[in-house]
């Protein structure tokens, strides 16, 4: 929660790590963020699964920072703008995960 109050840069490699420390029944056999996306839909499909709303969220924001990172800069949204757009998507991600685990607990 603190690295999101900071200045700490967030991306994938952060977000994965957190996954690891909150969650880790869904990090287990996990290995890129693709991976994750699949298993955190599969998880909200479930209809034995109370928390699949969550997991369905959780998969958005994800895939919502997977395609900021992706993103290059252009005429319209110099290079700046982009690494603002990523640090948001990213901590919206991590918020989202975070609101998971609390919810689990």
């Amino acid at each position: 929660q603190e690295a999101l109050e900071t200045n700490t840069t967030l991306n994938g490699s952060f977000f994965q790590q957190c996954l690891k420390c909150v969650l880790p029944e869904v990090a287990k056999g996990v290995q890129t963020l693709e991976d994750l996306r699949m298993k955190l839909r599969e998880l909200s499909e479930d209809p034995e699964n109370e928390y699949g709303m969550d997991y369905l969220h959780l998969s958005r924001e994800l895939w919502s920072a997977v395609i900021e990172e992706q993103r290059k800069p252009t005429r319209n949204l110099p290079a700046e703008g982009i690494a603002a757009r990523k640090q948001e998507s990213w901590q919206a991600a991590t918020k989202s995960l975070l609101a998971v685990a609390e919810a689990k607990q």
